[in-house]
Protein backbone atom coordinates (compact mmCIF):
# COMPACT_ATOMS: atom_id res chain seq x y z
CA UNK A 1 0.00 0.00 0.00
CA UNK A 2 1.16 3.53 -0.75
CA UNK A 3 1.01 6.01 2.07
CA UNK A 4 1.85 9.65 2.45
CA UNK A 5 4.95 10.80 0.66
CA UNK A 6 5.43 7.60 -1.37
CA UNK A 7 2.10 8.04 -3.12
CA UNK A 8 2.75 11.74 -3.68
CA UNK A 9 6.19 11.00 -5.15
CA UNK A 10 4.69 8.39 -7.47
CA UNK A 11 2.02 10.82 -8.65
CA UNK A 12 4.70 13.45 -9.35
CA UNK A 13 6.73 10.88 -11.31
CA UNK A 14 3.75 9.87 -13.44
CA UNK A 15 2.80 13.50 -14.08
CA UNK A 16 6.38 14.31 -15.06
CA UNK A 17 6.49 11.36 -17.47
CA UNK A 18 3.17 12.46 -18.95
CA UNK A 19 4.34 16.07 -19.37
CA UNK A 20 7.55 15.02 -21.13
CA UNK A 21 5.58 12.88 -23.55
CA UNK A 22 2.40 14.89 -24.10
CA UNK A 23 3.58 18.51 -24.08
CA UNK A 24 2.80 19.97 -27.54
CA UNK A 25 2.77 16.44 -28.90
CA UNK A 26 1.08 17.59 -32.12
CA UNK A 27 4.17 19.70 -32.84
CA UNK A 28 6.86 17.29 -31.68
CA UNK A 29 5.47 14.04 -33.10
CA UNK A 30 6.88 12.46 -36.22
CA UNK A 31 4.62 12.64 -39.27
CA UNK A 32 6.34 11.51 -42.42
CA UNK A 33 5.88 8.66 -44.85
CA UNK A 34 5.50 5.83 -42.32
CA UNK A 35 3.10 7.78 -40.12
CA UNK A 36 1.11 8.92 -43.14
CA UNK A 37 0.89 5.34 -44.39
CA UNK A 38 -0.48 4.19 -41.04
CA UNK A 39 -2.96 7.08 -40.89
CA UNK A 40 -4.15 6.23 -44.40
CA UNK A 41 -4.71 2.60 -43.39
CA UNK A 42 -6.72 3.75 -40.37
CA UNK A 43 -8.71 6.17 -42.55
CA UNK A 44 -9.62 3.34 -44.92
CA UNK A 45 -10.62 1.16 -41.97
CA UNK A 46 -13.03 3.81 -40.71
CA UNK A 47 -14.33 5.47 -43.87
CA UNK A 48 -14.09 2.73 -46.48
CA UNK A 49 -14.59 -0.18 -44.05
CA UNK A 50 -11.54 -1.92 -45.52
CA UNK A 51 -10.22 -4.38 -42.97
CA UNK A 52 -6.54 -5.21 -43.15
CA UNK A 53 -4.78 -8.51 -42.50
CA UNK A 54 -1.30 -7.04 -42.45
CA UNK A 55 0.49 -4.31 -40.59
CA UNK A 56 3.35 -2.02 -41.59
CA UNK A 57 6.08 -3.38 -43.83
CA UNK A 58 9.58 -3.92 -42.49
CA UNK A 59 12.51 -1.80 -43.61
CA UNK A 60 14.62 -4.94 -44.08
CA UNK A 61 13.52 -8.14 -45.78
CA UNK A 62 10.36 -6.86 -47.50
CA UNK A 63 8.16 -8.53 -44.87
CA UNK A 64 4.94 -7.37 -43.23
CA UNK A 65 4.19 -7.15 -39.55
CA UNK A 66 0.84 -8.26 -38.23
CA UNK A 67 -2.09 -5.80 -38.05
CA UNK A 68 -2.62 -5.73 -34.27
CA UNK A 69 -0.98 -2.33 -33.95
CA UNK A 70 -3.49 -0.79 -36.35
CA UNK A 71 -6.45 -2.15 -34.42
CA UNK A 72 -4.85 -1.11 -31.13
CA UNK A 73 -4.59 2.56 -32.13
CA UNK A 74 -7.81 2.69 -34.17
CA UNK A 75 -10.07 3.89 -31.28
CA UNK A 76 -7.73 6.82 -30.53
CA UNK A 77 -7.75 7.75 -34.22
CA UNK A 78 -11.55 7.84 -34.22
CA UNK A 79 -11.79 9.74 -30.93
CA UNK A 80 -9.38 12.37 -32.31
CA UNK A 81 -11.62 13.01 -35.32
CA UNK A 82 -9.53 10.90 -37.72
CA UNK A 83 -6.42 12.84 -36.78
CA UNK A 84 -2.96 11.21 -36.48
CA UNK A 85 -2.49 13.16 -33.26
CA UNK A 86 -4.86 10.73 -31.51
CA UNK A 87 -2.67 7.63 -31.99
CA UNK A 88 0.41 9.62 -30.96
CA UNK A 89 -1.32 10.60 -27.71
CA UNK A 90 -2.30 6.96 -27.18
CA UNK A 91 1.30 5.80 -27.67
CA UNK A 92 2.46 8.50 -25.24
CA UNK A 93 -0.01 7.23 -22.63
CA UNK A 94 1.32 3.70 -23.13
CA UNK A 95 4.77 5.18 -22.49
CA UNK A 96 3.53 6.69 -19.23
CA UNK A 97 1.99 3.34 -18.27
CA UNK A 98 5.38 1.72 -18.92
CA UNK A 99 7.01 4.13 -16.46
CA UNK A 100 4.44 3.17 -13.83
CA UNK A 101 4.90 -0.55 -14.56
CA UNK A 102 8.68 -0.27 -14.20
CA UNK A 103 8.23 1.31 -10.78
CA UNK A 104 5.71 -1.28 -9.59
CA UNK A 105 7.64 -4.26 -10.97
CA UNK A 106 11.01 -2.96 -9.75
CA UNK A 107 9.47 -2.41 -6.33
CA UNK A 108 8.05 -5.93 -6.30
CA UNK A 109 11.15 -7.63 -7.68
CA UNK A 110 13.79 -5.75 -5.67
CA UNK A 111 12.86 -2.74 -3.52
CA UNK A 112 11.10 0.64 -3.62
CA UNK A 113 14.48 2.28 -4.32
CA UNK A 114 15.16 -0.01 -7.29
CA UNK A 115 11.71 0.65 -8.73
CA UNK A 116 11.92 4.39 -8.15
CA UNK A 117 15.37 4.91 -9.68
CA UNK A 118 14.60 2.68 -12.68
CA UNK A 119 11.31 4.49 -13.33
CA UNK A 120 12.86 7.96 -12.96
CA UNK A 121 15.65 7.16 -15.41
CA UNK A 122 13.14 5.65 -17.85
CA UNK A 123 10.84 8.65 -17.56
CA UNK A 124 13.68 11.10 -18.32
CA UNK A 125 15.61 9.17 -20.99
CA UNK A 126 15.61 11.29 -24.19
CA UNK A 127 15.64 8.24 -26.44
CA UNK A 128 12.68 6.69 -24.63
CA UNK A 129 10.78 9.99 -24.74
CA UNK A 130 11.33 10.36 -28.49
CA UNK A 131 9.98 6.86 -29.11
CA UNK A 132 7.07 7.47 -26.73
CA UNK A 133 5.40 10.42 -28.42
CA UNK A 134 4.81 9.33 -32.00
CA UNK A 135 2.52 6.76 -33.51
CA UNK A 136 4.86 4.07 -34.83
CA UNK A 137 4.48 0.33 -34.38
CA UNK A 138 7.84 -0.34 -32.60
CA UNK A 139 7.05 2.33 -30.01
CA UNK A 140 4.60 0.12 -28.07
CA UNK A 141 7.01 -2.83 -27.87
CA UNK A 142 8.58 -1.92 -24.49
CA UNK A 143 5.17 -1.99 -22.78
CA UNK A 144 4.11 -5.37 -24.16
CA UNK A 145 7.58 -6.90 -23.71
CA UNK A 146 7.64 -5.90 -20.05
CA UNK A 147 4.11 -7.17 -19.52
CA UNK A 148 4.94 -10.52 -21.17
CA UNK A 149 8.06 -11.04 -19.05
CA UNK A 150 6.28 -10.03 -15.83
CA UNK A 151 3.43 -12.41 -16.65
CA UNK A 152 5.73 -15.42 -17.07
CA UNK A 153 7.36 -14.48 -13.77
CA UNK A 154 3.95 -14.58 -12.09
CA UNK A 155 3.40 -18.02 -13.61
CA UNK A 156 6.72 -19.32 -12.28
CA UNK A 157 6.95 -17.51 -8.97
CA UNK A 158 3.34 -17.48 -7.85
CA UNK A 159 1.75 -20.32 -9.75
CA UNK A 160 -0.74 -17.85 -11.24
CA UNK A 161 -1.46 -19.77 -14.43
CA UNK A 162 -4.08 -17.31 -15.66
CA UNK A 163 -1.17 -14.94 -16.28
CA UNK A 164 -0.17 -17.18 -19.18
CA UNK A 165 -3.01 -15.68 -21.18
CA UNK A 166 -1.66 -12.18 -20.51
CA UNK A 167 1.83 -13.39 -21.42
CA UNK A 168 0.76 -14.84 -24.78
CA UNK A 169 -1.44 -11.87 -25.68
CA UNK A 170 1.40 -9.46 -24.84
CA UNK A 171 3.82 -11.58 -26.83
CA UNK A 172 1.55 -11.43 -29.88
CA UNK A 173 1.39 -7.63 -29.65
CA UNK A 174 5.16 -7.37 -29.15
CA UNK A 175 5.93 -9.58 -32.16
CA UNK A 176 3.48 -7.72 -34.38
CA UNK A 177 4.92 -4.40 -33.22
CA UNK A 178 8.32 -5.53 -34.50
CA UNK A 179 9.65 -8.96 -35.41
CA UNK A 180 12.51 -8.54 -32.93
CA UNK A 181 9.84 -9.28 -30.36
CA UNK A 182 10.54 -12.91 -31.31
CA UNK A 183 13.65 -12.62 -29.14
CA UNK A 184 11.33 -12.71 -26.12
CA UNK A 185 10.43 -16.31 -26.97
CA UNK A 186 13.58 -18.01 -25.54
CA UNK A 187 13.15 -16.33 -22.16
CA UNK A 188 9.45 -17.17 -21.99
CA UNK A 189 10.08 -20.77 -23.06
CA UNK A 190 12.89 -21.31 -20.54
CA UNK A 191 10.84 -19.98 -17.64
CA UNK A 192 7.77 -21.90 -18.74
CA UNK A 193 9.84 -25.10 -18.65
CA UNK A 194 11.17 -24.16 -15.22
CA UNK A 195 7.58 -23.66 -14.06
CA UNK A 196 6.63 -27.11 -15.36
CA UNK A 197 9.55 -28.72 -13.50
CA UNK A 198 8.81 -27.06 -10.17
CA UNK A 199 7.88 -29.33 -7.29
CA UNK A 200 4.26 -29.46 -6.18
CA UNK A 201 3.11 -27.70 -9.34
CA UNK A 202 -0.31 -28.58 -10.72
CA UNK A 203 1.00 -29.59 -14.16
CA UNK A 204 -2.44 -30.44 -15.50
CA UNK A 205 -3.72 -26.95 -14.70
CA UNK A 206 -0.56 -25.39 -16.11
CA UNK A 207 -0.80 -27.33 -19.37
CA UNK A 208 -4.52 -26.54 -19.66
CA UNK A 209 -3.82 -22.80 -19.25
CA UNK A 210 -0.96 -23.08 -21.74
CA UNK A 211 -3.20 -24.71 -24.33
CA UNK A 212 -5.89 -22.03 -24.00
CA UNK A 213 -3.31 -19.23 -24.09
CA UNK A 214 -1.59 -20.72 -27.13
CA UNK A 215 -4.91 -20.94 -29.00
CA UNK A 216 -5.54 -17.25 -28.28
CA UNK A 217 -2.00 -16.46 -29.45
CA UNK A 218 -2.62 -18.33 -32.72
CA UNK A 219 -5.89 -16.46 -33.23
CA UNK A 220 -4.13 -13.13 -32.75
CA UNK A 221 -1.44 -14.15 -35.23
CA UNK A 222 -3.94 -15.61 -37.73
CA UNK A 223 -4.57 -12.46 -39.83
CA UNK A 224 -1.00 -12.43 -41.16
CA UNK A 225 -1.30 -16.18 -41.84
CA UNK A 226 -4.54 -15.64 -43.77
CA UNK A 227 -2.87 -12.88 -45.75
CA UNK A 228 -0.03 -15.25 -46.58
CA UNK A 229 -2.41 -17.95 -47.78
CA UNK A 230 -4.29 -15.47 -49.97
CA UNK A 231 -1.07 -14.06 -51.50
CA UNK A 232 0.93 -17.17 -52.37
CA UNK A 233 2.83 -17.11 -49.05
CA UNK A 234 4.42 -13.75 -49.83
CA UNK A 235 5.46 -13.09 -46.23
CA UNK A 236 6.71 -16.63 -45.61
CA UNK A 237 8.86 -16.53 -48.72
CA UNK A 238 10.28 -13.16 -47.68
CA UNK A 239 11.13 -14.56 -44.24
CA UNK A 240 12.72 -17.64 -45.78
CA UNK A 241 14.85 -15.44 -48.00
CA UNK A 242 15.79 -13.23 -45.06
CA UNK A 243 17.02 -16.13 -42.94
CA UNK A 244 18.57 -18.12 -45.79
CA UNK A 245 20.72 -15.27 -47.08
CA UNK A 246 22.80 -15.26 -43.92
CA UNK A 247 25.78 -13.57 -45.52
CA UNK A 248 24.02 -10.22 -45.18
CA UNK A 249 21.23 -10.75 -42.62
CA UNK A 250 21.73 -13.10 -39.67
CA UNK A 251 24.24 -15.64 -38.41
CA UNK A 252 23.00 -18.73 -36.62
CA UNK A 253 26.43 -19.54 -35.18
CA UNK A 254 25.98 -18.19 -31.67
CA UNK A 255 29.70 -18.07 -30.89
CA UNK A 256 30.13 -15.49 -33.66
CA UNK A 257 27.84 -13.14 -31.74
CA UNK A 258 30.28 -12.96 -28.81
CA UNK A 259 32.46 -10.15 -30.24
CA UNK A 260 29.32 -8.05 -30.76
CA UNK A 261 27.89 -8.38 -27.25
CA UNK A 262 29.90 -5.70 -25.45
CA UNK A 263 29.54 -3.13 -28.27
CA UNK A 264 25.77 -3.71 -28.30
CA UNK A 265 25.52 -3.29 -24.54
CA UNK A 266 27.60 -0.13 -24.81
CA UNK A 267 25.40 1.32 -27.59
CA UNK A 268 22.23 0.56 -25.63
CA UNK A 269 23.62 2.08 -22.46
CA UNK A 270 24.84 5.16 -24.31
CA UNK A 271 21.49 5.67 -25.97
CA UNK A 272 19.22 4.87 -23.04
CA UNK A 273 21.10 5.96 -19.92
CA UNK A 274 23.76 8.53 -20.82
CA UNK A 275 21.83 10.58 -23.38
CA UNK A 276 24.23 9.79 -26.23
CA UNK A 277 27.48 10.52 -24.37
CA UNK A 278 29.76 7.77 -25.73
CA UNK A 279 32.54 8.19 -23.17
CA UNK A 280 30.14 8.01 -20.23
CA UNK A 281 28.22 5.26 -22.02
CA UNK A 282 31.37 3.13 -22.11
CA UNK A 283 31.96 3.68 -18.39
CA UNK A 284 28.32 3.06 -17.48
CA UNK A 285 28.06 -0.11 -19.57
CA UNK A 286 31.20 -1.48 -17.87
CA UNK A 287 29.74 -0.72 -14.45
CA UNK A 288 26.47 -2.39 -15.42
CA UNK A 289 28.22 -5.47 -16.81
CA UNK A 290 30.55 -6.11 -13.88
CA UNK A 291 28.00 -4.92 -11.34
CA UNK A 292 25.42 -7.35 -12.71
CA UNK A 293 27.92 -10.23 -12.52
CA UNK A 294 28.68 -9.44 -8.87
CA UNK A 295 24.99 -8.93 -8.07
CA UNK A 296 24.10 -12.19 -9.81
CA UNK A 297 26.71 -14.10 -7.81
CA UNK A 298 25.66 -12.53 -4.51
CA UNK A 299 21.91 -12.83 -5.07
CA UNK A 300 21.62 -15.83 -7.37
CA UNK A 301 18.58 -17.14 -5.52
CA UNK A 302 16.54 -14.03 -6.34
CA UNK A 303 14.19 -15.33 -9.03
CA UNK A 304 13.44 -11.94 -10.53
CA UNK A 305 17.17 -11.21 -10.99
CA UNK A 306 17.72 -14.50 -12.81
CA UNK A 307 14.73 -13.76 -15.05
CA UNK A 308 16.03 -10.27 -15.79
CA UNK A 309 19.49 -11.57 -16.70
CA UNK A 310 17.95 -14.25 -18.91
CA UNK A 311 15.85 -11.61 -20.70
CA UNK A 312 18.81 -9.31 -21.37
CA UNK A 313 21.20 -12.14 -22.28
CA UNK A 314 18.94 -13.70 -24.90
CA UNK A 315 18.12 -10.24 -26.24
CA UNK A 316 21.73 -9.11 -26.68
CA UNK A 317 22.81 -12.46 -28.14
CA UNK A 318 19.95 -12.28 -30.63
CA UNK A 319 20.93 -8.75 -31.63
CA UNK A 320 24.55 -9.91 -31.89
CA UNK A 321 23.55 -12.42 -34.56
CA UNK A 322 22.04 -9.66 -36.70
CA UNK A 323 24.52 -8.52 -39.35
CA UNK A 324 22.95 -5.26 -40.46
CA UNK A 325 22.80 -1.87 -38.76
CA UNK A 326 21.12 -1.69 -35.36
CA UNK A 327 18.89 1.29 -34.61
CA UNK A 328 17.63 2.44 -31.24
CA UNK A 329 14.09 1.19 -31.77
CA UNK A 330 15.44 -2.34 -32.32
CA UNK A 331 16.19 -2.46 -28.58
CA UNK A 332 12.56 -1.79 -27.66
CA UNK A 333 11.94 -5.33 -26.44
CA UNK A 334 14.62 -4.89 -23.74
CA UNK A 335 14.27 -1.16 -23.03
CA UNK A 336 12.67 -1.79 -19.61
CA UNK A 337 15.19 -4.51 -18.69
CA UNK A 338 18.18 -2.15 -18.95
CA UNK A 339 16.54 0.31 -16.55
CA UNK A 340 15.44 -2.40 -14.12
CA UNK A 341 19.01 -3.72 -13.98
CA UNK A 342 20.27 -0.19 -13.36
CA UNK A 343 17.72 0.21 -10.56
CA UNK A 344 18.69 -3.14 -9.01
CA UNK A 345 22.38 -2.20 -9.08
CA UNK A 346 21.73 1.18 -7.50
CA UNK A 347 19.73 -0.52 -4.75
CA UNK A 348 22.47 -3.12 -4.18
CA UNK A 349 25.26 -0.54 -3.99
CA UNK A 350 23.17 1.61 -1.65
CA UNK A 351 22.65 -1.29 0.74
CA UNK A 352 26.23 -2.63 0.51
CA UNK A 353 28.06 0.03 2.51
CA UNK A 354 27.81 3.66 3.49
CA UNK A 355 30.88 4.52 1.45
CA UNK A 356 29.22 3.39 -1.76
CA UNK A 357 26.21 5.60 -1.12
CA UNK A 358 28.19 8.70 -2.03
CA UNK A 359 29.16 7.13 -5.36
CA UNK A 360 25.54 6.13 -5.96
CA UNK A 361 24.29 9.66 -5.31
CA UNK A 362 26.93 11.24 -7.56
CA UNK A 363 26.34 8.75 -10.37
CA UNK A 364 22.55 8.99 -10.19
CA UNK A 365 22.55 12.79 -10.09
CA UNK A 366 24.99 12.80 -13.00
CA UNK A 367 22.65 10.62 -15.07
CA UNK A 368 19.71 12.87 -14.18
CA UNK A 369 21.67 15.94 -15.31
CA UNK A 370 22.71 14.29 -18.59
CA UNK A 371 19.17 13.24 -19.45
CA UNK A 372 17.55 16.51 -18.45
CA UNK A 373 20.10 18.61 -20.35
CA UNK A 374 19.45 16.53 -23.48
CA UNK A 375 15.65 16.54 -23.13
CA UNK A 376 13.86 16.57 -26.49
CA UNK A 377 11.63 19.36 -25.19
CA UNK A 378 14.62 21.71 -25.37
CA UNK A 379 14.70 21.26 -29.14
CA UNK A 380 12.56 23.30 -31.54
CA UNK A 381 9.29 21.50 -32.36
CA UNK A 382 9.35 19.65 -35.69
CA UNK A 383 5.86 20.79 -36.78
CA UNK A 384 5.88 18.01 -39.39
CA UNK A 385 2.11 17.53 -39.31
CA UNK A 386 1.48 21.26 -39.58
CA UNK A 387 3.94 21.60 -42.47
CA UNK A 388 2.30 18.72 -44.33
CA UNK A 389 -1.08 20.43 -43.90
CA UNK A 390 0.24 23.75 -45.23
CA UNK A 391 1.70 22.11 -48.33
CA UNK A 392 -1.43 20.02 -48.87
CA UNK A 393 -3.55 23.16 -48.65
CA UNK A 394 -1.35 24.81 -51.28
CA UNK A 395 -1.80 21.78 -53.53
CA UNK A 396 -5.58 21.92 -53.19
CA UNK A 397 -5.66 25.64 -53.99
CA UNK A 398 -3.28 25.35 -56.95
CA UNK A 399 -5.15 22.40 -58.43
CA UNK A 400 -8.21 24.57 -59.04
CA UNK A 401 -10.49 21.72 -57.99
CA UNK A 402 -9.32 19.57 -60.91
CA UNK A 403 -7.87 16.07 -60.75
CA UNK A 404 -4.15 15.85 -60.08
CA UNK A 405 -1.34 13.38 -59.47
CA UNK A 406 1.28 13.53 -56.74
CA UNK A 407 4.98 12.72 -56.51
CA UNK A 408 7.85 13.30 -54.13
CA UNK A 409 11.61 13.77 -54.29
CA UNK A 410 13.40 12.99 -51.02
CA UNK A 411 16.28 10.96 -49.67
CA UNK A 412 14.54 9.03 -46.88
CA UNK A 413 10.87 9.85 -47.08
CA UNK A 414 7.82 9.21 -49.24
CA UNK A 415 4.55 11.01 -49.86
CA UNK A 416 2.00 9.05 -47.78
CA UNK A 417 1.69 11.85 -45.22
CA UNK A 418 0.41 14.19 -47.94
CA UNK A 419 -1.77 11.50 -49.49
CA UNK A 420 -3.49 10.92 -46.15
CA UNK A 421 -4.27 14.62 -45.64
CA UNK A 422 -5.45 15.08 -49.22
CA UNK A 423 -7.60 11.95 -49.06
CA UNK A 424 -9.10 13.07 -45.74
CA UNK A 425 -9.91 16.50 -47.21
CA UNK A 426 -11.61 14.94 -50.22
CA UNK A 427 -9.13 16.41 -52.71
CA UNK A 428 -9.29 14.99 -56.28
CA UNK A 429 -5.99 13.12 -55.94
CA UNK A 430 -5.66 10.33 -58.51
CA UNK A 431 -3.32 7.37 -58.49
CA UNK A 432 -1.00 6.95 -61.43
CA UNK A 433 -1.28 4.47 -62.96
CA UNK A 434 -4.03 4.12 -64.01
CA UNK A 435 -5.36 7.68 -63.73
CA UNK A 436 -3.10 10.12 -65.53
CA UNK A 437 -4.26 13.72 -65.06
CA UNK A 438 -3.30 17.07 -66.57
CA UNK A 439 -1.28 18.24 -63.57
CA UNK A 440 1.33 16.72 -61.28
CA UNK A 441 2.41 18.18 -57.95
CA UNK A 442 5.92 17.26 -56.82
CA UNK A 443 7.04 17.83 -53.22
CA UNK A 444 10.82 18.13 -53.07
CA UNK A 445 12.65 17.92 -49.73
CA UNK A 446 16.10 18.43 -51.26
CA UNK A 447 17.88 21.72 -51.94
CA UNK A 448 16.36 23.46 -54.97
CA UNK A 449 19.50 22.82 -57.01
CA UNK A 450 18.99 19.06 -56.54
CA UNK A 451 15.26 18.86 -57.22
CA UNK A 452 14.99 18.93 -61.04
CA UNK A 453 11.47 17.46 -61.18
CA UNK A 454 11.28 17.54 -65.01
CA UNK A 455 12.56 14.21 -66.24
CA UNK A 456 13.11 12.82 -62.75
CA UNK A 457 13.42 9.00 -62.80
CA UNK A 458 11.03 8.29 -59.89
CA UNK A 459 8.12 6.26 -61.23
CA UNK A 460 5.30 8.57 -60.10
CA UNK A 461 7.06 11.47 -61.85
CA UNK A 462 8.40 9.67 -64.92
CA UNK A 463 4.99 8.11 -65.65
CA UNK A 464 3.53 11.59 -66.06
CA UNK A 465 5.42 11.86 -69.35
CA UNK A 466 6.90 14.95 -71.02
CA UNK A 467 6.35 17.83 -68.64
CA UNK A 468 7.28 21.39 -67.83
CA UNK A 469 7.14 23.43 -64.62
CA UNK A 470 4.01 25.55 -64.47
CA UNK A 471 4.75 27.07 -61.04
CA UNK A 472 6.75 26.48 -57.87
CA UNK A 473 6.78 27.63 -54.28
CA UNK A 474 9.46 27.29 -51.62
CA UNK A 475 8.59 26.99 -47.94
CA UNK A 476 10.71 28.24 -45.01
CA UNK A 477 11.40 24.74 -43.69
CA UNK A 478 13.30 23.74 -46.83
CA UNK A 479 10.60 22.14 -48.98
CA UNK A 480 9.72 23.19 -52.51
CA UNK A 481 6.42 22.42 -54.21
CA UNK A 482 6.34 22.16 -58.00
CA UNK A 483 3.31 22.09 -60.25
CA UNK A 484 4.01 20.28 -63.53
CA UNK A 485 1.84 20.18 -66.61
CA UNK A 486 2.24 18.23 -69.82
CA UNK A 487 4.72 19.66 -72.30
CA UNK A 488 2.86 18.74 -75.44
CA UNK A 489 4.53 19.25 -78.88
Amino acid sequence: MFIGGKLSALIVLVLLAAFLRLYQIDRYMQFQGDEGRDALVLWKLVVEKKLTLIGPGTSVGHMYNGPLYYYLILPSFVLAGLSPVGPSVFVALIGVATVLMIYLIGREWFSPMAGSTAAILYALSPTVIIYSRSSWNPNVMPFFALLAIYAIWRVFNGGKFRWLLICFISLAFAIQAHYLGLLLLPTILVWWLLAVKKEKVDRQALLHSTAISFIVFILLMSPIVLFDIRHQFLNSRAMLTFFSQRQTTVNFKVYKAVPNLLPILERMTTSLLTAGSKHLGTITSSVILFGTIVLFIRRYKVTSLRLLVTWVSFGIIGLGLYKQSLFDHYYGFIFPAIFLIAGALIDYLWETAKVTRVAVIVAFMGLLYLNLSASPLLATPYDLYQHAQVISREIVQSSGGKDFNLGMIANQNYDESYRFILRKWGAPLKEMPPDLTEQLFVVCELPVSQCNPVGHPKAEIANFGWAKIDSSRSFPWGVTLYKLIHNKP
